[in-house]
């Protein structure tokens, strides 16, 4: 773990009085390991200590990290609102839940009966109409004309 924020300004008015680089705040973060928003704060209270620090860079780190958390609480928003699309749970009058499908396209997964429960929605829920003796017949496995299949 790092040094406390009062470690870092005692240790940096000592690193700031022997520091003959190009990019102060840069090279704060890395030698102390924060990151820039961090160091320019830190510079600036060590300002009263006759650090000076460019005003113009000060203000481009400030922008870049507002613009960073911008993107970042926008990621998270888009992760959010797919979330629910990947817990929809596919299913059919077999299956409960379809975990794949062959490389023919035949679902495979946890049937209703394995469940132990109906399934939640026959074909003839989805619309409203009763299915007629025939389409019995054929669900249990006969043909036409009675016969077993």
């Amino acid at each position: 773990m790092g040094l406390s924020r009062s470690e870092r300004l005692r240790a940096g008015k000592a690193w700031v009085s022997q520091w003959k680089g190009k990019n102060i705040i840069k090279e704060y973060a890395q030698h102390f390991g924060v990151d820039r928003l961090c160091a320019v704060g830190d510079l600036k209270s060590l300002l009263r200590s006759g650090v000076r620090i460019d005003p113009v860079e000060a203000d481009r780190v400030n922008r870049k990290v507002a613009h960073q958390q911008r993107q970042r609480a926008a990621r998270r928003r888009e992760k959010l609102n797919k979330q629910p699309e990947q817990l929809l749970v596919e299913s059919d009058e077999r299956f409960a839940d379809i975990v794949g499908r062959t490389a023919w396209g035949f679902p495979f997964g946890v049937t209703w009966e394995e469940m132990g429960e109906e399934p939640a929605t026959a074909p003839h829920d989805l619309t409203g109409e009763q299915p007629n003796e025939d389409a019995k017949k054929k669900s249990k496995g006969f043909l036409h004309n009675g016969e077993a299949a």
